[in-house]
């Protein structure tokens, strides 16, 4: 058995203001390099064998205070990228409502065939997250693992690790900085904590 550690990145100013945030290179906030730091002292006594991360900004910027903290050089994973959502970049969940209802609409009720209007299909989206974890898994061996990356990717991951079919892929959230514990045994995985921010909340990070 091992355990994989999946970490979202922390607070951007597009979080902040809840605006979709793909392929984007936000860094993060004030209050997500509060999290980030949080983060750290929450993992401090965790043996990580590895730590992986998507390349964009705000997913190094959370995974850099853990990976000093361990003396590990966190490696950045293309394929653990956001998906691309095209014109949707950059607006919040009300303008797209306001401009695509139906295809919004469509997003939440077909995910799985769901293609990003001038962005990136889910179908592909899942292929490339899929692949880069099975490369980390086989590559890893034994001991725990921490990857640091988006909603989305971490959506997948859960999902397929556990069975899941891509229309659950909704049915949980995952917050800024979450913290998500899957137990992965030979064929089968249990998820032993499921978007945990109880830790920023001590004092809160504001």
């Amino acid at each position: 058995m091992k355990r994989i550690f999946l970490v979202r990145h922390g607070v951007t100013t597009l979080t902040q203001e809840r605006r979709y945030c793909g392929v984007s290179n936000a860094r993060l906030s004030s209050r997500g390099l509060k999290q980030s730091q949080r983060l750290a002292g929450l993992l401090s006594d965790e043996k990580f064998t590895s730590i992986y991360t998507s390349p964009l900004e705000r997913c190094l910027g959370t995974a850099g205070p853990v990976a000093q903290a361990h003396d590990i050089c966190p490696e950045p994973v293309a394929g653990l990228s956001e998906i691309d959502f095209g014109l949707w970049e950059g607006l919040t969940f009300e303008e797209i409502q306001a401009g695509y209802g139906e295809r919004l609409r469509e997003w939440f009720d077909r995910p799985d065939e769901f293609t990003f209007p001038e962005g990136e299909s889910v179908c592909d989206f899942r292929g490339r997250v899929l692949c880069s974890l099975d490369a980390i898994v086989k590559g890893q061996g034994q001991g725990d693992l921490l990857i640091v990356a988006h909603g989305g990717s971490i959506r997948v991951i859960i999902c397929h690790l556990c069975g899941w079919g891509m229309e659950n892929l909704h049915s949980f959230e995952l917050a800024p900085a979450g913290l998500t514990i899957l137990e992965h045994y030979e064929g089968s995985t249990v998820v032993s904590v499921l978007n945990d921010t109880c830790y920023l909340k001590e004092g809160q990070v504001d």
